[in-house]
């Protein structure tokens, strides 16, 4: 084979090379930019795929024509020269054939391997979100939630009803809110384990904690004020997962469970009257009482 067809199977082999390299490096830009300044998380037209795919392949017909033209120009020098020199030009562009081979058969192992990976990462994404979705049809729910409060200073209670099928533990978190301030009046949490199927709970709420919570929240201690307006109870049930479990879940979800966000936890919420008065800081849960006997 003449020096001048050495030197132009090596510049395209060179150009093929380069060329599909730099077309790859090209629509990622592109596809980069038009995330982070045109379009972002928004839906992106039609256009905008064809645009980068275009871009790309405007590129990598770029740098391969160049290493043609290249080629061919080094061809046509070395067809003016004498024979020792057609011989190491001809040495020379049999070398870079070979390395332009073996840069290309690299190249295309890298990607293989890579699309191998991807596809592997992707086969265990969807094993973990599948499990994630069978997992929050098992865990146990807060399906029934009521409040029993007779007021006049005797404790109420929380009455819930857990319906599930996953056999395992599970955190129950409630407080008690009024409508006015943000931190709860009272709070409680219960970690226990709970049997596939249906599971009663109550949970005490002691009249005198209420009171007490509500009066932390003052600003002055000695107030005369009323209560009368319902109070909120809240529940949230948040299943306790073994490292299995843990593990099996998608890591996103994971990090959703330990910031409080997974569904995977069910809240339920339940609001109950509550009538109380608070004269001179002192509790009265009738009313005010004529003056000079003392009140409760």
């Amino acid at each position: 084979m003449t020096t001048r067809a050495l030197m132009t199977a090596a510049g395209f082999i060179w150009g093929a090379t380069l060329g599909i390299a730099a077309a790859v490096l090209a629509m990622g830009i592109a596809a980069g930019f038009a995330w982070i300044f045109m379009f972002g998380d928004d839906p992106w037209p039609e256009w905008a795929n064809w645009a980068i795919v275009g871009f790309g392949i405007a590129v990598g017909l770029v740098v391969f024509l160049i290493c043609m033209a290249l080629a061919r120009m080094v061809a046509r020098r070395y067809d003016k020269r004498q024979a020792t020199e057609k011989k190491r030009g001809s040495a020379v562009a049999t070398v870079l054939i070979l390395l332009g081979l073996a840069v290309a058969a690299t190249y295309v192992w890298q990607g293989y391997e890579r699309e191998q990976a991807l596809q592997q990462q992707a086969e265990i994404r969807d094993a973990a979100e599948a499990y994630r979705s069978t997992l929050a049809g098992e865990v146990h729910r807060i399906t029934e939630l009521s409040v029993d409060w007779p007021g006049y200073g005797a404790d109420g209670a929380a009455r819930l009803r857990l319906d599930g099928r996953r056999a395992g533990g599970y955190a129950l978190r409630w407080q008690v809110r009024d409508r006015l301030y943000k931190e709860p009046l009272v709070s409680g949490e219960r970690i226990m384990v709970l049997q596939g199927g249906s599971a009663r709970l109550d949970v005490a709420i002691s009249s005198s904690e209420l009171v007490d919570g509500y009066r932390s929240l003052l600003s002055r201690q000695d107030a005369n004020l009323m209560v009368d307006e319902p109070f909120v109870f809240e529940a949230t049930l948040e299943p306790v997962l073994d490292e299995a479990e843990r593990a099996a879940l998608p890591e996103h979800e994971a990090n959703n469970l330990r910031q409080g966000w997974s569904t995977l936890i069910d809240r339920a919420r339940a609001e109950f009257p509550v009538r109380f008065f608070l004269l001179g800081g002192r509790l009265s849960w009738d009313g005010p009482t004529p003056r000079g006997t003392d009140a409760p």
